[in-house]
Order: structure tokens, then C-alpha cells, then sequence
């Protein structure tokens, strides 16, 4: 009767361990009315064309909030497109350089984030156009 019990358990290939819990996910905080108006003036003024008015608005919300997913993304992407306007090789590298930044920053926030990977993207393709 023990042997027959004993057979029964399952061996320990068969025992599948129990799945990890998700990490939990940072809550997603509403940000200040001050930092939401920037957040329109800095869309308004790229929706204009003034790619590097946005980009000193998105850079102030970024000094006071380091970690601002939507402003480290646009940034980055706003970085770039400035950038490719020169045809100084130094100052290209120096806004795909800031570019890249922003995007390494925004994809560590959030690394299954489309925007972040997108970012990351357009910064090293543009980067490698400076390379022979």
C-alpha cells in the first residue's frame, strides 16, 4: 500500500514551479497644471514648426521633472529632426548625441514603450549617418 502511495507523487520533472507575480506597475500620476500647460505650449509650438522653441519647453519640464516619459521622448525625437537640418557634421553629432540621450533615458523608463523604441531608432539611424 506505501509503495502505491509513493508512485503517485509526482516526480520532480513533473512539477511545474509557480509563476513569478507581474512586477507591479508604477502608477501612473497626473501631472501638475503647470507642467500640463507646458506640455500644450510645447505640442502647439511643434505642431508650428518651431522645432526648437518645443524642444526648450520640453528641456524646462525636464529639469523639473527628470523622469517625464512624454517629454524625454519628444525631446529625443525633436533632437534628431533639429539635428538632420545642419550640415556641420559637429553640430549633427552633438543634437543626435542629445537625441540619444533623451531616448536611452525614456526607453529605460518604460523598455516596452513604442515611443522610447522609436526614439532609441531614429537616434541611432541617424547617428550611423555620420560614420564612413
Amino acid at each position: 500500500m506505501l509503495l502505491t502511495a509513493l508512485t503517485m507523487l509526482p516526480v520532480a520533472g513533473q512539477i511545474r514551479p509557480r509563476p513569478a507575480k507581474p512586477a507591479a506597475r508604477p502608477v501612473a500620476v497626473a501631472d501638475p497644471p503647470a507642467v500640463r500647460i507646458k506640455l500644450f505650449q510645447a505640442a502647439a509650438l511643434a505642431n508650428s514648426f518651431k522645432d526648437s522653441e518645443a524642444l526648450a519647453v520640453y528641456q524646462e519640464i525636464l529639469k523639473e521633472i527628470p523622469t517625464h516619459y512624454l517629454a524625454l521622448w519628444q525631446a529625443a525625437v525633436l533632437s534628431v529632426k533639429i539635428g538632420t537640418r545642419y550640415s556641420d557634421e559637429t553640430r549633427k553629432s552633438a543634437y543626435f548625441d542629445l537625441g540619444r540621450q533623451y531616448a536611452d533615458r525614456a526607453l529605460l523608463l518604460r523598455p516596452e514603450g513604442g515611443e522610447s523604441n522609436y526614439a532609441v531608432a531614429l537616434a541611432l539611424f541617424n547617428q550611423a549617418t555620420l560614420y564612413r
